[in-house]
């Protein structure tokens, strides 16, 4: 038997890719892109050569200029960045200090506020050195005067000469300021019945035991109206 002649060298038909004989129908485009692909990234694989970059995947791509499929490698989609945000800081900032204020001053009316009445007269003398000529009821004024309101310390008693209570013994006054001769006035309103205190006289007014102020006659000054000091008679 003879043996048919063996194609050689150049006249020998062309060796067909298993690819070629996928069956043609239709999707056999996409089925031999699909399996170049898979050729390729196994070749690289095997040469331990990176199939494509990382991040990138493949895609295929089928235009009518083209004579077959391209597998084509598309960048994948971005995945979300995310951000962290650290602490957020306070700073502290010292605020100033208030600037001190200086202290109020001392209230005057504090010093003439009275003392609660006493419940006797006190007609001692011992204390009331150059105070002499004065009853015993006006002696008791005064010793309440300095005990209730000891920062009184102008006081006149006894006039020779004068024809009013001054000359007999009977008046006291009281020098002081306006605020001052009020409490006084009013105090000495309260002990009207222990001091036998007859009448006061304060602010051109007249106060008589059982009644109210009643108005006074303009002497000429403010010491003649009694603004300066409170008038005291005694029985």
């Amino acid at each position: 038997m003879t043996e048919a002649p063996r194609s050689t060298g150049r006249h020998r038909a062309p060796r067909r890719s298993w690819t070629d004989r996928l069956p043609s129908r239709p999707g056999g485009a996409v089925l031999k892109a699909l399996a170049a692909g898979t050729a390729a990234s196994g070749v690289a694989v095997a040469l331990g050569t990176p199939a494509g970059p990382a991040g990138w995947a493949m895609a295929l791509s089928e235009g009518p200029s083209e004579p077959g499929n391209v597998a084509v490698a598309a960048p994948r989609a971005a995945a979300p960045q995310s951000q962290s945000f650290g602490l957020i800081g306070f700073t502290a900032t010292a605020k100033p200090k208030p600037k001190p204020q200086p202290e109020p001053a001392p209230d005057p009316a504090a010093a003439r506020t009275s003392q609660p009445a006493s419940r006797s007269a006190d007609y001692s003398r011992a204390d009331l050195a150059g105070m002499s000529g004065m009853s015993d009821n006006a002696v008791a004024v005064v010793n309440e005067v300095k005990r209730a309101f000891p920062h009184l310390n102008d006081i006149g008693g006894y006039r020779a000469g004068d024809p009013g209570d001054h000359g007999s013994g009977n008046a006291v006054d009281i020098m002081c300021g306006t605020s001052d001769g009020d409490a006084l006035a009013e105090h000495l309103q309260g002990m009207a019945g222990t001091l036998n205190i007859k009448y006061i006289i304060w602010k051109q007014r007249i106060w008589y035991p059982g009644g109210g102020w009643e108005p006074m006659e303009d002497r000429g000054s403010a010491t003649a109206n009694h603004y300066d000091h409170v008038h005291v008679s005694v029985n």
